[in-house]
């Protein structure tokens, strides 16, 4: 399911044959998992969880630092990006940003969802969940 706080974040996107094109926010390479998904040129919306964005110097997606709200051994951060987007990311390792500073973030590959922006279906595997990466 989709339960937790904060809530997963969703990109729209349109699937290439092997990038999502998320427009300004750049382009997310298109994992094992997604790997024709749907047709080529059809609107998506990528999901992903706060706690699978990572801060990277760069690539990745731009953003400037809102609310940073420290939770313990983690850090909610709040990021304003291009046009309308609006990301959360949790992390618990690393320097934390302030408020105001410029970040770049970079979905984990291999834990995007994907779905269907016309009508919300999933597309594609879930996720590979984390231990099962042994093979079949």
């Amino acid at each position: 399911g989709f339960l937790g706080s904060p809530p997963m974040n969703f990109l729209a996107g349109v699937f290439g044959g092997e990038a999502i094109d998320l427009g300004e926010r750049g382009r997310l390479a298109i994992p094992p998992h997604l790997a024709g998904a749907c047709e080529v040129g059809t609107e998506v919306e990528v999901g992903v969880r706060p706690e699978h964005l990572t801060i990277v110097e760069e690539g990745g997606i731009p953003g400037t630092v809102g609310v940073v709200e420290a939770l313990g051994a983690e850090t909610t951060l709040m990021i304003d990006g291009p046009g309308e987007t609006s990301l959360v990311a949790r992390i618990s390792e690393g320097a934390v940003p302030q408020s105001g500073s410029s970040v770049r973030l970079r979905p984990e590959p291999d834990r995007l969802h994907l779905f269907a922006r016309a009508d919300g279906s999933r597309l594609g595997s879930p996720p590979p969940s984390k231990g099962s990466e042994g093979g079949a």
